[in-house]
């Protein structure tokens, strides 16, 4: 097996969790800021609602930017977390490649 290819594989890798990391790290801040508008919308008056249904419905309409920005990240972390197992995967074949390879010329 060649190294450049390891190294390759590799830095797929480490990219690819770099990418999952950030992708997570922003929806978790985006869900929180969601969250802290909704509660002060609630807070102050501009949400109201008989039950959470409802005022779900309002934090939707009242921020519904803010609402697809999440939805979105969602999506696209999703994407990177599916990426980032495939390039394990093939660090992994590799890997179990490069095991066998040391293992038949240890005959």
């Amino acid at each position: 097996m060649q190294t450049q290819v390891v190294r390759t594989m590799y830095n797929k890798l480490i990219e690819a969790t770099a990418k999952e990391q950030a992708l997570g790290i922003s929806l978790a801040v985006s869900k929180k800021n969601l969250e802290v508008l909704t509660l002060t919308a609630i807070a102050e008056g501009k949400i109201e609602g008989k039950n959470a249904q409802a005022r779900d419905a309002s934090a939707y309409e009242m921020f519904k930017d803010e609402h697809e920005n999440v939805i979105l990240l969602e999506q696209q972390y999703t994407e990177a977390q599916n990426q980032r197992r495939l390039a394990q995967l093939e660090v992994d074949c590799i890997r179990d490649i490069i095991r066998v390879e040391e293992l038949s010329t240890a005959r």
